[in-house]
């Protein structure tokens, strides 16, 4: 899956001019009236020079003249220009009003289990048999999002016949994601375009926020687990019962970086983080769902349209603390026992694909609703 993705990214680059429309776009779109970005040039906006003018005021003034509109593609939310002109039939294409450059996010992808540079190598590569590149940096850089994710960027400048193609490649490990934002014009109007502008606004949705805590989930086995938001929670052995069978107690949840460290200090189960990120960097070129009891499902990946996007963030560890047995006619008996899940959360199914690492079988859980209102 890994060589597919990158050839993937680099012939998807078919954006011409000729190409765009000028018709509005079906790709979700909004406009922030008063949005402002460091990234986006103030060149019509007069800077006072009153020294009894303070900067806060001459930045308020930026501010105030700079609309733009956000769009979001897949997982990823970026933003340009309020006047930009959003394409019909070419989702996240943009063109700037005078139609002399276009703007696209031309390309998502797993990393899968590449290095970012090793990825960022590759993908030149494969440009170089098709375009013929200007100038392309050698080394990725450092570089955090506005969402705070830690990521390496990249740029590469190219030509193709009588068009310029300006590249940033965005690559974020912990969301297991490589995204190319392209920009392109006629080769004499370059100077005209700055990919920068657009990828710096590159926010991520995939992993973005604890998805477990506080609801409830129906099991594989059709019972159904509530997770309260008070950090207690009611295992029933069927679901809707919620005056039969259950198991009842606190928990804990983590997820991303946290659940690997948090895993491998619980040194009774005799997992190290070494292993835990080996077993998700296997997991990364598509994760296909637990279909038999194994701990090596875990690992399981397929470059299928069955498979799905794992990463880091999205990554969960989900620790039942099973204090006491109450049964159908209420009456409770202590159970004093810890049962550890460790696996994944598969947005596009609302599912945690999971193993029990007790008993090193699999168990599956798919979101209900608030846990608070569902008994």
């Amino acid at each position: 899956m890994k060589r597919k993705s990158i050839f993937c990214l680099a012939t998807a680059l078919l954006l011409t001019l000729s190409a765009c429309s000028s018709k509005p776009a079906n790709t979700h779109v909004t406009e922030d009236e008063n949005m402002s970005s460091s990234e986006t040039p103030a060149h019509n906006t007069e800077i006072s020079s009153d020294p009894e003018v303070s900067d806060q005021d001459n930045v308020k003034e930026v501010s105030e003249s700079i609309s733009l509109q956000t769009c979001t593609v897949d997982n990823i939310t970026f933003s340009v220009d309020a006047s930009w002109q959003p394409q019909s039939g070419m989702e996240g294409t943009f063109l700037i009003p005078d139609e002399a450059c276009a703007y696209q996010l031309q390309g998502i992808s797993p990393l899968g289990d590449y290095a970012p540079q090793d990825f960022f190598d590759s993908l030149i590569e494969v440009y170089e048999s098709q375009y013929s590149i200007i100038n392309a940096d050698t080394t990725l850089s450092a570089y955090t999002s506005p969402d705070n994710v830690e990521c390496y960027l990249g740029n590469i400048k190219m030509l193709m016949d009588n068009n310029f193609f300006d590249i940033d490649v965005l690559i974020a490990p912990q969301k297991n994601t490589v995204i190319t934002f392209a920009a392109t014009c006629f080769k004499d109007d370059q100077d005209k375009v700055d990919i920068r502008k657009v990828s710096s606004t590159a926010t991520f949705q995939i992993g973005d926020m604890d998805y477990v805590t506080g609801n409830a989930f129906i099991a594989n086995d059709g019972s159904e687990l509530c997770l309260q938001s008070d950090g207690t929670f009611a295992n029933y052995r069927y679901a809707d019962d919620y005056d039969g069978e259950r198991l009842v107690g606190t928990y804990e949840v983590y997820y991303g970086q946290y659940a690997i460290d948090h895993v491998a200090g619980m040194t009774e189960y005799g997992l190290t983080a070494d292993e835990l990120n080996s077993v998700l960097l296997a997991a990364q070129n598509g994760y296909v769902l637990s279909s038999s009891r194994s701990m090596a499902l875990l690992t399981e990946s397929d470059s299928s349209d069955d498979s799905y996007h794992i990463c880091l963030d999205t990554f969960y560890a989900l620790i039942l603390h099973n204090e006491q047995y109450i049964d159908a006619s209420n009456e409770s008996s202590e159970v004093g026992t810890t049962t550890l899940f460790i696996g994944y959360y598969i947005p596009e199914l609302q599912m945690l694909d999971m193993t029990n690492a007790n008993a090193a079988n699999y168990a599956r859980f798919t979101y209900k609703g608030p846990a608070d209102s569902a008994q």
